[in-house]
């Protein structure tokens, strides 16, 4: 079977998987809690995270500086804000990236990033209600301890399922072996994972603290 049939197969999987998650977060989008600090959450991921993106050399990658937004979006809204931020932020970066000439998107690819991001964010999420299952971490609003591990394990779970799905799909079309694109062309935006989780960490703490002064 030709790699380009491959990949294209790939795509429509993903964007279907994609295509059910952000529809199931629009049915249980929580928007009798929304406030204005979402809807500037989501239009600085739109207008302003894009432009501070950053191209890695001999790569269709970019990497973005949003994951602090989608983690503290799930702290504060929960899951399903999150995943649309996430989507959202990366489609508006695909379009910035494709207009500046930075990346050349190859058929279909700017809808399977969209998905990638709703696909990784809708792990990380399902992780961590799996983890609390076991270990309680609901407490994240008063315990640093509990919030450390919600950012860590959203962080960890959203990295592995997105790199694993972006090295499945350079894999299949250089025809490398896995490992060896999941080596060059996803570990080295791990760093964004956790530079996001201690952003947003921190955010959210300040927040706590200012909130809680008054």
């Amino acid at each position: 079977m030709a790699p380009e049939f491959l990949k294209n197969y790939l795509k429509i999987i993903v964007a279907l998987i994609g295509s059910v998650s952000l529809g199931v977060c629009l049915l249980t989008f929580p928007f009798a809690v929304m406030d204005y600090w979402y809807l500037g959450l989501i239009l600085f991921s739109i207008l302003v995270i894009p432009r501070m993106s950053l191209t890695i050399p001999r790569s269709e990658m970019a990497v973005s500086f949003a994951d602090s937004l989608v983690f503290l979006s799930f702290l504060v809204y929960g899951p399903a804000p999150a995943i649309i931020l996430s989507a959202a932020e990366t489609l508006a970066n695909c379009y910035y990236n494709k207009w500046k000439g930075n990346i050349k998107f190859r058929e279909y690819m700017i809808a399977a990033n969209v998905s990638i991001a709703a696909i990784s964010t809708t792990v990380a999420c399902l992780s961590w209600y799996a983890v609390t299952r076991v270990i309680d971490l609901t407490d994240y609003l008063t315990s640093s301890r509990s919030l450390i591990a919600t950012l860590g394990i959203f962080a960890l779970s959203q990295f592995i399922a997105s790199s694993v799905i972006v090295a499945l799909f350079h894999s299949i079309g250089r025809g490398v072996n896995f490992w060896s694109a999941w080596k060059k062309d996803c570990f080295s935006s791990s760093m964004t994972q956790v530079v996001g989780a201690g952003v947003a960490g921190t955010i959210f703490e300040l927040s706590i603290l200012a909130i809680s002064s008054r």
